[in-house]
């Protein structure tokens, strides 16, 4: 400090200092709980990063399991982007990420990768789209429609995941619209802005003013890969049990939510279109 009779300021190191000083107090804190969990025997919290359709499709249900058969684990869960999901783990901050990626991702390398399962992905559009009433759909044919996709500077494995599928198909990838995240690509396709690619599950967090439409293949099944990463050699019981709870009920949940989504909206689609050609009778 510079000390006068008017008072104190603050020297050029200390205002250095400063702007560290939350950093280093949260830092110092958590030490002391961990410390205090150590001496009482309760586990450490694990930090898990995630994919918004993660949570509701098999995440939630897993930390519900976890604290029933692992009551000293704490689970903080934090929603962020893949990419600074990934970037933050590789710093060596959290424990566990999950992440939608291309199954050809190159993620080896730096970390453990735990697969957890596989996801459907669909095109979505508008209800009021021409195309809400099919009940499948190829990528070829919406070549001319506005295609929103996800902004590669702050999803970058979510946009190389849907890169992908059109790689896959042989399609020119030609987005007329980015967007930044799951819920504002949404909120575009919900406005009439265009359609979008997204896993089908991602109906558990969204509204019903869109349709999902099953995407059709004849070169492979238009699916993306959900994954945890780890660092590498990690081996904690906490972590482990945490995982296999994941996978567990992923392979259980997802493919009968997939179902059941398919075969609700398959009703919807006769009830829509039965309705439609009674009105034009009528008139």
């Amino acid at each position: 400090f510079h000390r006068s009779p008017s008072g104190v300021s603050l020297t050029k190191a200390g205002e250095e200092l400063l702007e560290s000083a939350d950093e280093i107090l949260l830092t110092w804190e958590q030490s002391m709980v961990s410390l205090r969990n150590l001496s009482t025997g309760r586990e450490a919290a694990l930090e898990v990063a995630y994919a918004p359709v993660a949570l509701e499709a098999f995440m939630g249900p897993a930390m519900a399991v976890l604290h029933q058969t692992h009551p000293n684990l704490t689970i903080h869960p934090h929603e962020i982007n893949s990419h600074q999901q990934v970037d933050a783990l590789r710093e060596g901050e959290g424990d566990v990420c999950i992440i939608a990626h291309r199954t050809d991702e190159d993620l080896e390398d730096d970390f453990d990768v735990f697969h957890i399962c596989e996801m459907k992905m669909s095109a979505v559009v508008s209800e009021r789209d021409d195309f809400a009433a099919r009940s499948s759909i190829r990528l070829e044919e919406l070549q001319d429609h506005e295609f929103i996709a996800y902004d590669p500077k702050s999803q970058r494995y979510c946009e190389a995941m849907v890169r992908g599928l059109f790689e896959v198909e042989g399609i020119p990838y030609r987005p007329s619209m980015y967007a930044n995240s799951c819920q504002s690509m949404v909120a575009a396709i919900c406005s009439g802005r265009g359609y979008g690619i997204l896993p089908m599950l991602v109906i558990l967090i969204a509204s019903e003013q869109f349709e999902f439409i099953e995407l059709k293949s004849e070169e492979a099944e238009l699916k993306t890969a959900i994954s945890a990463l780890v660092r590498k050699g990690e081996n904690r019981k906490s972590v482990l049990a945490f995982l296999q709870e994941c996978r567990r009920i992923a392979l259980m949940t997802v493919p009968r939510q997939e179902k059941e989504y398919a075969e609700k909206r398959e009703l919807r689609r006769e009830f829509l279109a039965g309705k439609k050609e009674l009105s034009g009778v009528g008139g």
